[in-house]
């Protein structure tokens, strides 16, 4: 059973127990607040059960066959507690997994163990890993996104770095046959204004700072900062530095 299932029966089993050892003690005086706390205990249980209902709803999630080289999930294929706001709810320390292939928010299941699909569309934000993702659409407020899913704020201030996280299936000729491995294919974005830039390496950034230019140039410089290598850590320390600077 899933470990948030067995909280709830335990706590459940716990404040019947407690009851009733009240109830021992004096029966007459003790039997309306008996009745009052089972009521309102089995009432609190009730909702908290409905509303892990209304998670664990989803079509199953499928696993890819076996064969593949990797995995196509964010960082590790182990399941890891988040937060997820679904549906306008925010549930907690929900067992999670996130398909970079599918761009698909997995959970596991609350009784059988099967992992379910939860629905795109309903799912605000989560978070895994102490990494903060939201879901965007294709709006005013984004006007040029390039597709609706789920994108990672690497940093908030007067402009913001995104990230989209993702990995293709590619197959990969060896001598000793053909194998389907998992590449990574992570994109990132700078987002100004309301506008999403793809950035790629420190000369797309930079175009894109051009009244800061000259104090990023140095920067980098400095600190010896790698784009090629280190694409991911360079972008965060320029547009940290970049939020830094007086405007």
């Amino acid at each position: 059973m899933n470990k948030k299932a067995t909280t709830f029966y335990s706590f459940f089993f716990l404040s019947l127990l407690s009851a009733q050892f009240s109830f021992s003690q004096n029966l007459k005086s003790d039997s309306v607040f008996l009745a009052t706390s089972v009521s309102n205990v089995i009432s609190v249980h009730a909702k908290i059960l409905n509303q892990e209902s209304h998670l664990y709803n989803g079509p199953q999630y499928v696993n890819y066959d076996r064969g593949f080289v990797g995995h196509q999930f964010f960082q590790n294929d182990e399941i890891t507690e988040g937060t997820v706001t679904y549906d306008n709810l925010l549930f907690r320390d929900v067992p999670l997994l996130y398909d970079t292939v599918l761009d698909q928010l997995v959970v596991e299941g609350l009784t059988n163990g099967n992992s379910i699909k939860l629905i795109s569309e309903k799912v605000k934000d989560f978070t895994y890993n102490d990494h903060h993702f939201y879901r965007l659409q294709k709006d005013s407020l984004y006007s040029n996104l390039p597709q609706a899913g789920f994108y990672e704020f690497l940093l908030d201030g007067k402009i913001k770095l995104l990230a989209k996280r993702k990995k293709e299936i590619q197959e990969v000729k060896e001598t000793d046959g053909i194998y389907k491995v998992f590449e990574l294919k992570d994109k990132f974005y700078v987002l100004k204004g309301n506008k999403l830039f793809e950035v790629d390496k420190k000369r797309t950034i930079l175009s894109l700072l051009p009244e800061k230019r000259k104090e990023l140039q140095a920067f980098a410089r400095t600190n010896k900062i790698n784009f090629k290598h280190k694409r991911e850590d360079a972008l965060v320390k320029i547009v940290r530095h970049y939020n830094s600077l007086p405007q």
